[in-house]
This record gives C-alpha cells, sequence and structure tokens, in this order.
C-alpha cells in the first residue's frame, strides 16, 4: 500500500480508482485481499496506530476455492469494529471502482463506493446510516443501519492498501490478486 502523511493537518478526503480483480483461487483457496481507501491509519511521524480509521472499499475472497467480491465500509477500531458489508451491492472481477472517504461539514463523514460497472453505490453518512443507492439520480437509499454513535474527526495520514487483516497476531495468506493499480 501507500500512505502519504500530514504532520500538521488533518486530511479531510482521499479517493482511489482500481478494477477489482481475478484472484487465483487455486493457488489459495481460502485467502483474502481488501483493496481501499482511508484516512488516519498510522501516526504521524510515529508510525505507530493513529487509534481510529475510517475506511472504505472491496473485499475480494477466496472461500473454499470460489471467489466472493463485496463492498464495505469501516471505522475502526470503533463502531462497528469490523468491516460492514453493503447489502444489495453485487461486485464482480473487472469491475471498475472508485472509493472515497470525504467530510462534509464539521465531524460529518460519508464512505462511498461507486461501482462504475454496475451504476450502484454503496454509502455511508456519520450520524446517519449506510444503504445502496443506484445512479439514477434518486440521492437516497434504503438504510441498512444507524451510524447515530458514529463520530470520527480526521487523521494524519491517508492510505490506499491491499491487505489481508486476517486475525490478530497470525500472519494470514494473502489471495493472490495479481495486480491492483490505484
Amino acid at each position: 500500500g501507500y500512505v502519504i502523511p500530514s504532520s500538521s493537518d488533518l486530511f479531510t478526503e482521499v479517493s482511489g480508482d482500481w478494477t477489482v480483480p481475478s484472484l487465483d483461487c487455486a493457488l489459495t483457496p481460502n485467502a483474502d485481499a481488501y483493496t481501499w481507501v482511508g484516512i488516519g491509519g498510522l501516526q504521524y511521524p510515529t508510525g505507530g496506530s493513529s487509534g481510529t480509521l475510517l475506511q472504505t472499499g472491496v473485499e475480494t475472497n477466496c472461500v473454499n476455492g470460489a471467489q466472493q467480491d463485496f463492498g464495505w465500509w469501516e471505522e475502526y477500531p470503533s463502531l462497528p469494529n469490523q468491516p460492514v458489508t453493503f447489502s444489495g451491492f453485487p461486485v464482480a472481477p473487472g469491475d471498475s471502482i472508485t472509493a472515497s472517504v470525504y467530510q462534509v461539514t464539521t465531524g460529518a463523514w460519508v464512505t462511498r463506493v461507486d461501482d462504475l460497472s454496475t451504476g450502484l453505490s454503496g454509502y455511508m453518512v456519520t450520524g446517519e446510516g449506510w444503504g445502496v443507492a443506484s445512479d439514477s439520480g434518486n440521492g437516497t437509499f434504503p438504510n441498512q443501519g444507524s451510524t447515530a454513535d458514529l463520530s470520527y474527526s480526521g487523521g494524519y495520514t491517508a492510505e490506499w492498501i491491499v491487505e489481508d487483516p486476517g486475525a490478530t497476531g497470525a500472519m494470514p495468506p494473502l489471495a493472490d490478486y495479481g495486480t491492483v493499480s490505484f
């Protein structure tokens, strides 16, 4: 991945574009490759954990030799303390993705994953909820859950990452994703 630090200013937006990879699930039949953008994952300049990371992207898995793909968001390690999958947001290998995290007003943040191949968007708004919308211009989405207790203040780093977050204390196998270019 790639991290850009700032020693004085909090980042208020980050975005990235990529193509969902086709995994070699014969090589790694049970493995993950999360592709995401985020703000606040590292503490600058020490390199330690910043405490809070707001991120969004696509989870690409090999499960028993078959590829599965999902759009998701997360505020780590706060609520909901694990990636939240957007229901009704199909993603497939070869889809063109744009993901972004941005501040709309002080204390109000959006995570958004746009699948340019299907015209669907999964997004989360702090203090409101999350869901999926089509590119029909409607602007409303079926709320899939509340984020009433979620707050975020930004971070001193912006990130573009491919990883397998795996279990704490263990080195999980990273799915063979080939190449992902942001």
